[in-house]
C-alpha cells in the first residue's frame, strides 16, 4: 500500500512497516517505533483533543487514517 503523510508518499507492506518509516522521518525521534506511536498520540490528543490508539501499529494506522492524518493512496 501507499500512503501520503505530509506530502510525502510512503510504500509499505503493513501497518508495523508504516509506523517505522513514518518514525524514520519524524522530526520527534525516540528510542523504538512503540514509544514514538505513545508520545505521537499524547502530542495528538493534546493538541487537537483527538485520541490515537498506540497500543498496537494497526490501531495506530487504522486512526490516522480515520482521522486524515495520513491518506491511504491507491496503487
Amino acid at each position: 500500500m501507499r500512503y501520503l503523510s505530509e506530502g510525502v508518499i510512503h510504500s509499505a507492506n503493513s501497518p508495523r512497516e508504516l509506523v517505522h518509516k513514518l518514525h524514520e522521518v519524524s522530526h520527534a525521534p525516540s528510542p523504538d517505533d512503540r514509544t514514538w506511536m505513545m508520545e505521537v498520540a499524547d502530542r495528538t490528543e493534546i493538541q487537537t483533543g483527538r485520541k490515537l490508539r498506540s497500543d498496537n501499529p494497526e490501531h495506530f494506522v487504522a486512526d490516522l487514517l480515520q482521522f486524515g492524518m495520513i491518506e491511504r493512496l491507491e496503487q
